[in-house]
């Protein structure tokens, strides 16, 4: 079931939930994500999957969870995320794939698991030189695959990168 019309959503007492998998996936009219307590989240693979009107989210707690895949697929409008917090061995595959709007790399420590994490997002024009994913990093060849705009530092990128994985 589509949720087109759902712009909002109050959620209390998530604390416990574990799964939040496709909750919110295609609900084409959300345009703030909701506060939620995702503590005990161990899987939000595709939580706001093509939620193409989303913009903002708050911060969540995601120092638990190991599957994140495509957790903003689709999420067209999206322009900026917060700091969120990961554990080193989450999964962020396709995490902003088709994020056409996100105009800046958030600040994060990002984990090993980063294959196309920002596939297609054409808005990003820099890779900033505080960026670069964990030790160990792999599939890191289609991290910025479809992202046309970027202008600067993706060969120093790169040789961060390779610098830590001989």
């Amino acid at each position: 079931m589509v949720c087109t019309s759902l712009k909002n959503v109050v959620l209390k007492n998530t604390n416990k939930v574990t799964y939040f998998s496709n909750t919110f996936g295609e609900c084409s009219g959300m345009i703030d994500g909701p506060e939620m307590d995702t503590s005990g989240a161990i899987n939000m693979y595709g939580v706001f999957r093509d939620c193409t009107s989303l913009k903002v989210i708050p911060e969540y707690d995601v120092s638990s969870v190991r599957n994140a895949d495509r957790m903003f697929f689709g999420c067209t409008s999206l322009e900026y995320v917060p700091v969120l917090k990961f554990s080193e061995e989450i999964n962020l595959y396709q995490f902003f794939q088709g994020c056409t709007s996100l105009k800046e790399i958030p600040k994060w420590d990002y984990p090993k698991n980063m294959s196309q994490t920002f596939y297609g997002c054409t808005s990003l024009k820099e890779i900033p030189e505080w960026f670069t994913p964990a030790v160990g990093c792999h599939d890191v060849d289609f991290i910025f695959i479809g992202c046309v705009n970027i202008e600067r530092g993706i060969k120093s990128c790169y040789e961060r990168i390779s610098a830590l994985n001989p």
